[in-house]
């Protein structure tokens, strides 16, 4: 790949079923926004690593090609790398590429953004369809036409100024 490919991917929706076995691999509920996603996109990347939306991996093949036609697996952050500090019903879903911060949503349908291996919540969005629509236009913004970054690593983190409630 040229080293300013830009490079996204966008994983075919979940059939009416598959959300259960997500269920089932994290070990409790989605949050009903976030199942709605799933059942329009199992997940996303966008700039090779930069962002991604974790899903339902349904193959456990292994390459390049392999890795890139399936979302990061869901059960990973809500199992294997799940927070100590983490209630039941949080559902770790997305992360940021620069310093592997965190996304969560909770029952009542909020966004929050945490640090690596802590759910404090720093930043709440108040649905997943204002998050997803509003981070993805800020994402796309700090990088060119030709998938080059604008800015500093550190800036594609979500605690840069821009809109949204900060706790």
């Amino acid at each position: 790949m040229a080293p300013q490919a830009v490079t996204h991917s966008l994983f075919d929706a979940l059939n009416e079923d598959e959300p259960h076995e997500l269920e089932r691999s994290i070990k409790r509920p989605l949050p009903n926004d976030l199942r709605e996603f799933y059942l329009q996109c199992n997940g996303l990347i966008c700039f090779v690593t930069e962002f991604e939306i974790s899903g339902l991996k349904k193959t456990h093949a292994r390459g390049v090609k392999a890795a890139l036609s399936h979302p990061f697996e869901l059960s990973i952050p809500n199992l294997e790398e799940r927070p100590k500090n983490a209630e039941d019903d949080m559902v770790f879903f997305g992360s940021y590429d620069y310093d592997g911060s965190c996304l969560y949503m909770r029952a009542d349908n909020r966004v929050h953004y945490a640090k690596p291996g802590d759910a404090t919540p720093l930043k709440t969005w108040d649905c997943f369809d204002v998050f997803i629509e509003r981070e993805l236009r800020r994402i796309f913004s700090l990088f060119s036409d030709k998938g080059e970054r604008l800015v500093d690593g550190a800036k594609v983190l979500p605690l840069d100024g821009s809109s949204d409630s900060e706790l």
